[in-house]
């Protein structure tokens, strides 16, 4: 497995404030460098989103990484760290 160049963790800047953005699920990081160092790039490039951000999801670079589509509609529940897809991913 290998990890995303820093330019790829960059990506989120081409979101902008008014972007229909509520909470942002990012996913892990595993074998990626330092975890303050990696996790640095993609908070920085949210934070003028004004939105909360939950990291370590369990998707992205890891052993035993999860699928999460894009552009679906779900629930992220911040405190115990679910995600709920309120539609289905494939139609």
């Amino acid at each position: 497995m290998r990890c995303p160049p820093r330019s790829a963790l960059a990506r989120p800047r081409r979101l902008r404030p008014g972007d229909r953005v509520a909470i942002v699920a990012l996913g892990s990081w595993h074998d990626c460098g330092p975890y303050g160092t990696v996790r640095e790039v993609p908070l920085d490039r949210l934070a003028p989103l004004g939105v909360p951000v939950v990291e370590e999801m369990g998707f992205g670079h890891g052993p035993a990484t999860l699928t999460v589509p894009l552009g679906v509609r779900a629930t992220l529940d911040a405190d115990t760290r679910t995600l709920t897809l309120q539609e289905p991913a494939l139609v």
